[in-house]
């Protein structure tokens, strides 16, 4: 995470703060805050570690997440949620101001040595929250423009509450999170596909822990032959006799057999020449299967397709929706670059308030381009 020190990042901050937090007792304060360390934990599980930076702000918290902007809202929707069955099962009386803001950051180290953010987006993100009223969540207008793009479900679940000036005169449009008995259905449905994805990729990562896991044992089973020579000599001993034993048995005559032919006298010419004629085309097919091409393994297959990949690396600010040749394929930030096949493509670049891009590009086998575009 570290390595993006010094770089200037779009992020989506999620700020918490614990209504009347200050005016509690210090056990009682304790108590809160132990709590929504609890409620942060379980929200946030699914989301990998270099994606997220959490900031304690005192009387609450400030949750930045550096990948998929829609993480801050599944995060602070599953805070509330979780704040309302914790109270059913032991009240404490602990109400949330809750806001989601998507701006400029800088990553930096704390004077603990923590990973910490400044910049414009954590600011705001605050005064943003500061608007909501208890059990309240309020967005800002830049990251409802940039979720409600990325799925038209999203856009249903934000109300616009008009202009407000923080203690700075500075004014913010800011909107709220309604969930109303038409958006819950469909926010369940992108959860959903969301926590599927989740499970396919936790299910890869059990699937190559336990491929390392039998590695490793084997490794140890081989280390323990190599240690111990009387295993070696006992099992080539037992596989002389195995030997031995099936050459006396097969090469000698069975004993149900007779040695001189059968009752009906010697195979006559014709039955020989039948079996040859039936071996014959079974020992054509045999070399034809044998000399057919081998299909291509799955390793042979990703080579040919990674040496024939092209690229397109994207940069906009502050914004903007990508089109590769009349397709869209999202919104950068987060999209950093596409996959393309070589040759010429058309790509162009949308922002609600400016007047659109377009570029024609030209890319090579495993080449890289760049395209680049600043709204002004």
């Amino acid at each position: 995470m570290l390595e993006r020190a010094n770089k200037t990042l779009i992020c989506s901050v999620a700020y918490l703060d614990i209504v009347g937090y200050s005016s509690r007792p210090v056990p009682e304060q304790m108590r809160l805050k132990q709590r929504l360390n609890d409620i942060i934990a379980a929200s946030i599980k699914d989301i990998p570690l270099p994606d997220r930076v959490m900031l304690d702000t005192g009387d609450g918290a400030a949750l930045c997440f550096l990948g998929d902007p829609e993480e801050a809202l599944f995060a602070i929707l599953a805070c509330r949620d979780i704040l309302r069955e914790m109270e059913q099962v032991e009240p404490l009386n602990m109400m949330l101001r809750m806001g989601i803001n998507l701006g400029p950051v800088k990553l930096i180290k704390d004077v603990n040595g923590q990973p910490n953010l400044i910049g414009d987006g954590v600011n705001t993100g605050e005064r943003v929250m500061s608007f909501a009223e208890p059990g309240q969540i309020m967005v800002s207008r830049s990251y409802v423009d940039v979720v409600s793009r990325l799925s038209q479900e999203y856009g249903q679940l934000f109300q616009y509450h008009g202009l407000r000036t923080d203690k700075h005169v500075r004014e913010h449009e800011v909107y709220e999170v309604c969930m109303s008995s038409a958006s819950s259905p469909l926010l369940a449905q992108a959860l959903h596909s969301r926590r599927s994805t989740e499970s396919k990729r936790d299910a890869a990562i059990v699937g190559t822990e336990a491929a390392q896991a039998d590695s490793a044992q084997d490794k140890r089973a081989a280390a323990a032959w190599r240690e111990n020579p009387k295993l070696i000599y006992g099992a080539l001993a037992a596989l002389v006799v195995v030997v031995l034993a099936g050459s006396l048995y097969f090469g000698s005559p069975h004993p149900t057999q007779p040695m001189t032919g059968t009752a009906s006298g010697p195979e006559s010419p014709a039955a020989a020449d039948k079996q040859v004629a039936v071996s014959e085309p079974a020992k054509s097919g045999a070399e034809n299967q044998a000399g057919a091409e081998k299909p291509k393994s799955a390793d042979e297959t990703a080579a040919t397709a990674s040496a024939t990949a092209a690229y397109i690396a994207i940069a906009v600010s502050p914004w903007g929706e990508i089109y590769l040749d009349g397709r869209k394929k999202g919104v950068a930030p987060p999209l950093k670059k596409l996959q393309v096949v070589p040759g010429k493509h058309i790509i162009e670049i949308r922002n609600t308030d400016f007047p659109s891009y377009t570029e024609t590009v030209e890319v090579k086998a495993q080449d890289t381009v760049k395209v680049k575009h600043r709204f002004q």
